[in-house]
């Protein structure tokens, strides 16, 4: 009987965190980062103290969890986490947890679509001038945003003129900022650019209070990256794209 009381306790030692423990809720106890996995160097994003969070599991420092409102697991580190307690519960299966469910905020949903142009770079690199605004929306989702260019030879360089439109962008971006392309249309005044867009900060910051540490990428038609001063074919597939969708409305 000792024996076999060893050997249960033994396969209970070893199995995985992740299927250990029930759905709990906690906060964060202060103003602290959400990480795409579960590294410091990973893409990352500021959430406001007594954020919520939906517990998923842990890996070493994280714990992985969810937010109301993104349907991707991020991680957070152990030690900005509180309000609860973890207490290890062995189950043969784990506890399934509701996902939250995104609902798209819509600021406002221009009209006359129709009207969408396909610019080339060469004659639009200044249709939006630097400093100025304008705004963007998501044609997947509904999601828009105002946005602000501070830059770019290439292509345009611009920032999320404040948190909302930060928290905007970080539902594009389906939970995680990354270099991945977004179909868009580019509202500046009464135009309608069809355009691409990546969700990664990078590079300089000079909205101070917007929760988003660098600028982002727009890309019109034959437009080129800075790094390899080449066009991306992806970006241009993703104008295509934002393009065919405005003449089918």
């Amino acid at each position: 009987m000792k024996k076999f009381l060893i050997i249960i306790l033994i396969i209970f030692s070893i199995l995985p965190s992740s299927i250990a423990f029930a759905a709990k809720v906690g906060y964060t106890n202060k103003s602290c980062y959400i990480y795409a996995k579960p590294s410091t160097s990973s893409a990352r994003r500021k959430v406001a103290q007594n954020t919520k969070l939906y517990y998923v599991g842990s890996y070493k420092k994280f714990y992985i969890v969810k937010i109301s409102g993104h349907s991707r697991k991020v991680c957070i580190l152990k030690k900005n986490v509180s309000k609860y307690k973890i207490k290890a519960k062995v189950k043969t299966t784990p506890t399934p947890i509701p996902s939250p469910t995104i609902t798209p905020i819509v600021i406002s949903e221009p009209t006359g679509w129709a009207k969408t142009e396909k610019l080339t770079w060469a004659k639009s690199k200044n249709i939006l001038k630097v400093g100025k605004k304008a705004k963007l929306y998501d044609i997947k989702n509904g999601y828009e945003l105002e946005i602000k260019r501070v830059g770019g030879l290439n292509h345009m360089d611009v920032e999320p003129c404040s948190k909302y439109d930060t928290e905007q962008l970080w539902h594009i971006a389906q939970g995680y900022f990354s270099w991945k392309c977004h179909p868009m249309i580019l509202i500046v005044g009464d135009r309608y650019i069809a355009c691409s867009i990546n969700t990664m900060p990078h590079g300089r910051q000079t909205i101070k209070k917007n929760d988003f540490e660098g600028h982002f990428c727009i890309h019109l038609v034959n437009s080129k990256t800075h790094g390899t001063k080449k066009v991306n074919k992806e970006h241009q597939k993703c104008i295509d794209k934002a393009y065919k969708w405005s003449q089918s409305i």
